[in-house]
């Protein structure tokens, strides 16, 4: 029966990732082949938010307008999940490595420049009238997909601001998730535990 190794920490640090066997680690490749196809689909996310400001003012002119802008917000949507993952969860494999942190904060950045791109949506959306909204899902089955999402928000339409309270809204968007980075930082890469001395003059790291 084959042993298998175990990988402690030097005292009061952390195990290099490159000493853990790779049958432990998740394999981002599948995400992204290296950091310049990240850097491509991350170029091809900076200019897809910058499209769609191109929707603003067009909802209510037809389904197929609604329709090419839900498609078009699919296709960043994707994108998002991808360039946030390759970064962030490399992130998590060693939050020391500040070129990888530098990486998740351009990410991060980019999807608040999202959500001021799209803070319109959900107040034009709701100016048009939900009957419209319902004959243009049922004369198209592809738009008829977004039904969920439709409803969805008039459900929580009383939570909508307009749209200029949302855009405002929008920019809060890297202040909220500063405490919970600051207190991960602090917790998990800058932290340094101590060693002590048990009763029985065995020394161990605090953990």
């Amino acid at each position: 029966m084959s042993q298998t190794a175990v990988v402690r920490p030097p005292s009061g640090g952390f195990a290099n990732r490159a000493d853990v066997p790779a049958r432990y680690t998740w394999n981002v490749s599948d995400i992204c082949a290296d950091w310049q196809a990240w850097t491509a689909a991350y170029d091809e996310l900076d200019r897809g938010i910058a499209e769609l400001a191109a929707f603003d003012g067009t909802l209510g002119t037809g389904g197929a307008n609604l329709l090419a802008c839900f498609q078009a917000q699919d296709r960043i949507g994707a994108l998002m999940y991808k360039v946030w993952y390759f970064a962030s969860l490399q992130h998590d494999e060693d939050q020391r490595d500040n070129e990888v942190s530098a990486r998740r904060q351009q990410v991060q950045i980019l999807f608040s420049r999202h959500a001021q791109a799209t803070s319109w949506f959900n107040p034009e959306l709701l100016s048009i009238p939900r009957e419209t909204l319902q004959a243009w899902m049922q004369a198209d089955a592809r738009l008829a997909v977004y039904r969920f999402a439709v409803d969805s928000l008039f459900h929580e339409q009383e939570h909508v601001l307009d749209a200029q309270g949302e855009r405002l809204l929008s920019y809060t968007g890297r202040l909220s998730g500063a405490s919970h980075d600051a207190y991960a930082a602090l917790t998990t890469a800058d932290i340094t535990y101590p060693d002590i001395t048990l009763p029985s003059g065995q020394q161990v790291t605090l953990s």
